[in-house]
């Protein structure tokens, strides 16, 4: 009678390793995927040996699969009358951090393999939240993992299951700190206060702060979202904090975009149609500052500008716009109409006093219902530092 073997899929073997790599004890996994002990570090040897080799398709490795179920150690015949037994070495035990920077290395190669294999939103738990374009994703047991890479920088994010809130925003970002990124090692103490409030987002207030590995081999930030009666961490971990920065507006998507049941969050939105753009849109902008003599700190004076504008767009591509404010003591006003087309990434608006152009960046739904477009100035360099500083940010009220 033939021995019947299970298959596993690509997807199957790598949430496994994933897992895994977590510090989870291998005889945990096993009884929870219901797979040999023997059979898991088999996997991951094979994983660490060549990751974009590691797990080729099913008929290749169903005989190893079921053999190594069955054995009890590993045997290497190099030729017909000898067999090389592997003997163990004397190593010294890694340290904290280096088991740390072994399970982000291991994550961020998982991640990479998991490309584009999701759906753009993902839940944790009770919280759900949209996974951007060419960002990998792997569940976790109380987390789950995006990552990114562009040649030797990397960006992981971790969404992490809620906890319990006491009513300080302070103690819950402590209580988050010290439960995804003290207990993964690496890492010492808390960030310097005062930590920041949350800002730029269309999703739950809340405090965040950031702080470097011991080794200064990483750089993790902390996201402590205040849902209610409910805490969610969100960290981001990169090399440093310029690289972390880097792609620091996709972090706010992210957070902005995480729901707690029963609310559900939405997927991004990347392209904009005129049937997108049809209702009302309001926007608006307030800056104030103040000068001092630098010789004897005398007060100078100050200067304030704010404004308010309104986009009515129809259906048939058609806009009217009025705004006022003003900029000291002048009153300032301005209205058009005409026009909006839609080109390669870019907004236009063609009116008959002005032609403005805008670079469409997302589309998300805010916590109250309303729509909140992001357009950067035609002409703005995209990056994460010209979309939270320039950046426009349009609402319009929920569509009845």
């Amino acid at each position: 009678m033939g021995l019947s073997r299970r298959q596993f899929t690509k997807e199957f073997k790598l949430a496994v390793l994933q897992r895994l790599e977590t510090g989870a004890p291998v005889a945990e996994v096993a009884r929870a995927f219901e797979v040999n002990p023997k059979v898991l570090h088999f996997w991951r040897r094979e994983f660490r040996q060549g990751p974009a080799h590691a797990f080729p398709d099913l008929e290749k490795r169903r005989w190893e699969e079921g053999r190594v179920a069955q054995a009890d150690c590993f045997l290497k015949p190099t030729s017909p009358s000898a067999v090389t037994l592997n003997t163990p070495r004397i190593a010294r035990r890694p340290t904290t951090g280096e088991n740390a920077m072994r399970r982000l290395a291991m994550t961020i190669v998982l991640l990479l393999l998991a490309r584009g294999a999701f759906a753009q939103v993902q839940s944790v738990g009770d919280v759900s939240f949209a996974v951007p374009d060419g960002w990998g994703f792997l569940p976790g047991a109380d987390h789950g993992s995006l990552g990114y890479t562009s040649g030797q920088n990397f960006w992981l994010m971790a969404v992490y299951t809620p906890m319990p809130s006491s009513g300080n925003a302070t103690a819950d970002f402590n209580a988050a700190w010290t439960r995804v990124v003290l207990a993964g090692g690496g890492y010492q103490g808390f960030p310097l206060l005062p930590y920041n409030t949350i800002a730029h987002s269309v999703g739950y207030p809340g405090l965040w702060a950031s702080a470097s590995s011991v080794n200064q081999a990483t750089y993790t930030r902390l996201y402590a979202l205040e849902a209610g009666k409910s805490v969610i961490p969100v960290t981001v971990v990169s090399r440093d904090g310029m690289t972390l920065n880097a792609a620091e507006n996709v972090a706010y998507d992210v957070i902005g975009s995480a729901r707690l049941a029963p609310l559900k969050a939405q997927p991004f939105q990347y392209r904009i149609t005129i049937a997108d753009l049809t209702g009302s849109w309001i926007h608006g902008m307030a800056s104030s500052q103040t000068y001092y003599n630098p010789q004897n700190g005398r007060y100078e004076g100050n200067t304030s500008a704010f404004y308010g504008a309104g986009y009515d767009i129809t259906a048939d591509g058609r806009f009217a716009y009025k705004m006022s404010g003003m900029m000291n003591s002048s009153v300032l006003s301005d209205q058009d109409s005409g026009v909006v087309e839609l080109s390669g990434g870019s907004v236009v608006f063609n009116g008959k006093n002005h032609v403005v152009r805008y670079r469409f960046i997302n589309c998300q739904q805010a916590l109250d219902g309303s729509t909140v477009l992001t357009l950067l100035p035609e002409g703005d360099q995209v990056s994460a530092i010209t979309i939270l500083r320039d950046g426009d940010r349009w609402s319009r009220p929920p569509r009845k």
